[in-house]
């Protein structure tokens, strides 16, 4: 991004990073993830698709079912017709409705690439960034807060130790005490984070139906259904994803075995952000799939769900239909979007930090 801007050293050498702006990481925070959406979109395309696979199984073996159904009367009518009796009406219907639910089975879950191809071939390219549009501007709102929030909401709980450390002050101090800052409490600060920018951001999530469900499913309040199953995930995934970057970076800068071989640049914070991507992936997966199924369900004109009464009975439905695995189901994906799109995301966040004189995260 160009020769970055060099902060003026202290006198032990130190850079003397400047104080950001009000709204700075926030503004910088939200423009990393807009770029990073419009990459990875093909990703959260797949990612989605094979997430709902599981129900969308399920619907089409009912629909099997009751064509079975109607086969097997019309065979048991035939069997009795011709004198099978009613054992042999009972085979014949039973053979229906194996041969029936055989079909159904032999519908595995495709896999990444085979679903992407198949938008290709339904779609067309450019069926990969369908969603691309709202899918900025989701980012443009909740990955602005989170973005924007994780580090003042850190710097109150880490207030107390740097506090008393007395020999540095301002940036510095802040800086000094971001490695000995405990885990948990960053994870606090990005859950809390995350929680934040999804509840203000909820009807970004429903963007491309907004008019539909405002009309007919509930008004106002239809905009923020799914609100509860959403601040979870955000708080889940931004509660793994900048903590786990961050802690993982200043561990690497400060361990006495990795120190002297690691440097703050693009390098470190790729192979910090991947380590991220993953744990973000593997914590969110189950809330995921509970969010995009509740919130892909119809609604009825008074905005009750007509599937799933709460995300606690749409999580017992999921593992009842799949199994527990399947709250894994599209982790692949999943990971290999949130891979990218925290790396891009984190190294454009660093770099416009760095260019504007900002201390890294």
């Amino acid at each position: 991004m160009g020769a970055a801007a060099t902060p003026a050293a202290t006198l032990d050498g130190t850079p003397d990073f400047r104080q950001p702006w009000p709204g700075e990481r926030f503004f910088y925070g939200g423009l990393s993830c807009v770029i990073a959406a419009a990459i990875t979109n093909p990703m959260d395309l797949a990612k989605i698709r094979l997430q709902i696979f599981d129900e969308l199984q399920a619907a089409s073996a009912g629909s099997a079912a009751a064509a079975a159904g109607a086969q097997t009367a019309g065979a048991a009518r035939s069997a009795a017709a011709a004198g099978a009796g009613s054992g042999g009406a009972r085979g014949i219907a039973a053979s229906a409705a194996s041969a029936a639910t055989a079909a159904v089975a032999r519908q595995g879950r495709p896999g990444l690439a085979a679903t992407l191809a198949a938008v290709v071939r339904d779609e067309g390219p450019t069926g990969l960034m369908r969603g691309v549009t709202p899918s900025m501007l989701r980012e443009a709102s909740y990955s602005t807060i989170r973005y924007g929030a994780y580090e003042p909401i850190k710097n109150m709980l880490q207030s107390s130790s740097t506090s008393s450390s007395g020999s540095a002050s301002g940036v510095q101090a802040a800086a000094a005490g971001q490695a000995a800052l405990p885990l948990w409490k960053k994870v606090v600060a990005g859950g809390v984070a995350g929680a934040l920018g999804a509840a203000g951001a909820t009807p970004s999530d429903l963007i491309k139906a907004a008019r539909h469900i405002y009309l007919n499913e509930g008004g106002l309040p239809g905009l923020y259904r799914g609100v509860w199953p959403t601040t979870v995930r955000a708080a889940i995934l931004t509660a793994s994803q900048l903590p786990v970057y961050d802690h993982t970076k200043h561990l690497l800068l400060s361990h006495p075995a990795t120190a002297g071989h690691v440097k703050e640049g693009p390098g470190l914070h790729f192979v910090c952000s991947m380590v991220a991507g993953f744990a973000c992936a593997f914590t969110t997966a189950p809330v995921d799939i509970v969010k995009t199924r509740y919130m892909n369900q119809q609604f009825c004109g008074q905005g009750r769900p007509q599937r799933y009464a709460s995300m606690a009975h749409c999580f017992s439905q999921a593992v009842r239909t799949g199994g527990v695995l399947s709250l894994w189901a599209g982790f692949l994906p999943s990971w290999i979007r949130l891979g990218p799109h925290t790396c891009i995301s984190l190294l454009v966040f660093e770099q416009l930090r760095q260019q504007a004189g900002l201390a890294p995260i």
